[in-house]
């Protein structure tokens, strides 16, 4: 148990450091592909079934993410190959097995890297500050904030879940349960209130501190009273409470509420992207 403790604490104090180095404040959400590109390590995009992740260290440190995955795998699965390198592992190669993950969770590397990946995109700071400006419980959050709020972070549900279990320890068990007892697709269908197979982001006032990182097909709340500019975006609904908008096209764009005084810029990757994720949301002169 002590071994496993300072564990932990190493991979906390390392995604902390890491954060303070890059001038990232630890209570703001972030991006890890921006991350692992301000480390000068370079990103690529596959889609492959069978990809996880992979870390090719080196003089040219390179990640390689399986673009099949759900995006906030994505996100994980990059924050944790940044462990690799962060903590100077060899070549990684992550297995996505179906039902289970990641194949190698085992390895004590693996399991560095996925404390340290935790900690980057979650730390306790950055997940309070979602929950509190929201004016939401951490330790008995309904299912639609845990899902708003893992979309803030950039994380998907279900990892959200366990985090504020198992790492920030702020729900007890009668609430993970519950919250567990929830699919994404169910919390989706609640807030759209219809079905609704493609992912939904809820983007309110609060989303300041990073970009809002759209897939094609993705839809997205804007505050009421919101417009978009840029090709990349169309608005599909507008009512009282929200306006929604869907990713149509690879680019940017940009959203803003002149009443709230709200802005954001808004990027939009192809789905099942194959590349450099240097280049994910440069406009298609072919989808014009």
């Amino acid at each position: 148990m002590p071994a496993a403790i300072d564990v932990a604490r190493l991979a906390l104090r390392r995604a902390i450091e890491l954060r303070k180095r890059l001038a990232i404040p630890t209570d703001h959400a972030v991006c890890a592909v921006d991350v692992a590109q301000q480390l000068d390590v370079e990103v690529w995009y596959k889609p492959l079934a069978s990809l996880a992740g992979m870390y090719s260290g080196g003089d040219d440190p390179t990640i390689v993410i399986g673009s099949d995955r759900p995006a906030g795998y994505q996100a994980s699965t990059c924050a944790h190959e940044i462990g690799h390198h962060v903590f100077g592992h060899g070549t990684k190669v992550d297995e996505y097995v179906e039902g289970v993950g990641r194949s190698r969770a085992q390895d004590p590397e693996e399991t560095i890297a996925n404390l340290f990946g935790g900690h980057l995109l979650m730390p306790h700071a950055a997940v309070a500050r979602v929950f509190s400006l929201r004016g939401w419980s951490m330790s008995s959050p309904a299912p639609e904030h845990v899902f708003i709020a893992a979309g803030h972070l950039g994380v998907g549900y279900q990892t959200l879940v366990h985090h504020l279990r198992w790492t920030i320890r702020s729900i007890a068990g009668t609430a993970f349960d519950h919250l567990l007892g929830f699919q994404a697709k169910s919390i989706r269908q609640t807030l759209t209130g219809r079905p609704t197979p493609e992912n939904v982001f809820v983007v309110d006032r609060h989303w300041s501190d990073r970009p809002v990182d759209l897939v094609v097909g993705d839809l997205a709340f804007l505050p009421a009273g919101s417009r978009s500019e840029g090709s990349a975006v169309e608005i599909v609904d507008q009512s009282a409470e929200r306006v929604t908008i869907r990713a149509v096209r690879r680019g940017l764009a940009r959203a803003e509420d002149a009443r709230a005084e709200w802005s954001s810029f808004i990027r939009v990757m192809p789905k099942c992207y194959d590349g450099a994720a240097v280049h994910r949301h440069l406009e298609d002169p072919d989808e014009s």
